[in-house]
């Protein structure tokens, strides 16, 4: 018999609740990818137009974004998000602001899926000198391929059906 130890958030990956924001500057390229959520609250990993129970794929991405730590200077936390955000992101890029040398603030108001909406902006009028922009470059970037449940893997196994002859008492 296998029970799953409650799995505990993982501290390198940002997860704002209602009213809260980050501020940080991005680095590194985006990782894209798409999920299905299982019946179970699980996530797998899926293609791209591929129906699972009736439902389309999410898109995710994940991105450095590196804040300010405890000890003042700056560390890579894993900032994951869906279309919307990374619309706003891209948005931002073409019009002429660099992610990687500009302050951004991301921010969530809502509570529910339905309600939630995120938004992302340049903070205005703050320049990086050199020294951060040196210190965000020597920033350890963190691993963003996202966890997810095997897929070959049965979630739960069905239970087996017994006849009276085979049940051992």
């Amino acid at each position: 018999m296998q029970f799953k130890a409650k799995s505990k958030a993982d501290p390198n990956v940002i997860r704002l609740k209602d009213g809260e924001s980050v501020t940080g500057v991005f680095r590194g390229e985006p990782v894209e990818y798409y999920q299905h959520r299982t019946p179970d609250g699980q996530y797998v990993q899926a293609v791209q137009g591929e129906m699972m129970n009736g439902k389309k794929p999410q898109f995710r991405f994940r991105l450095n974004l590196c804040v300010r730590g405890e000890n003042g200077g700056f560390e890579a936390k894993v900032f994951e998000n869906g279309w919307k955000v990374y619309e706003q992101l891209a948005a931002l890029q073409e019009s002429g602001y660099d992610l990687e040398t500009t302050v951004i603030r991301l921010s969530r108001k809502g509570s529910t899926v339905s309600d939630t909406v995120y938004t992302a902006l340049p903070v205005p009028n703050v320049v990086l000198s050199n020294d951060n922009l040196a210190s965000l470059g020597a920033v350890e970037l963190k691993d963003l391929t996202p966890a997810f449940a095997t897929p070959s893997q049965p979630l739960k196994q069905p239970n087996p059906v017994h006849t009276e002859s085979d049940v051992p008492f």
